[in-house]
């Protein structure tokens, strides 16, 4: 709680608390699922669309997460791949993980892309590594 700023507008304190309480918005989404909640009651929405609107930020934050780590770690598994091989496939399966969930981003679905491309191209040649070895 210390690295949090201090929050003085008390229906901001509401919406957080509330986001606190919704086992569907994950911790580090909270701010950004209240930010929209506010944002969508300021453009006039109802309460219910504010509701669906602090969910779908959430889900969006999580989901953009998840594609810059596919991306990332898709990399590494490339590299590690290409230098070392057996352990690439822990990282291939981590990264076929985050860029399936990385794929429901809106804005960063490239880099879930990007990197379900790399964690499948280190996963052939993982396995062409092992035909040329024989």
């Amino acid at each position: 709680m210390a690295n949090q700023p201090t929050v003085t507008d008390p229906i901001r304190q509401q919406w957080m608390a509330w986001a606190a309480t919704q086992p569907k918005i994950h911790k580090r989404q909270r701010a950004r699922a209240a930010d929209a909640a506010l944002a969508a009651l300021s453009a006039g929405a109802t309460q219910d669309q504010a509701i669906a609107a602090a969910y779908d930020a959430s889900q969006q934050g999580y989901a953009t997460y998840y594609a810059t780590a596919s991306l990332i770690v898709g990399f590494i598994t490339l590299a590690v791949t290409v230098f070392t091989g057996g352990i690439a496939l822990l990282f291939a399966a981590a990264t076929i993980f985050a860029g399936y969930q990385g794929l429901r981003s809106r804005s960063r679905q490239w880099q879930a892309i990007v990197g379900l491309v790399f964690g499948a191209l280190s996963i052939v040649l993982f396995v062409v590594g092992l035909f040329l070895r024989r």
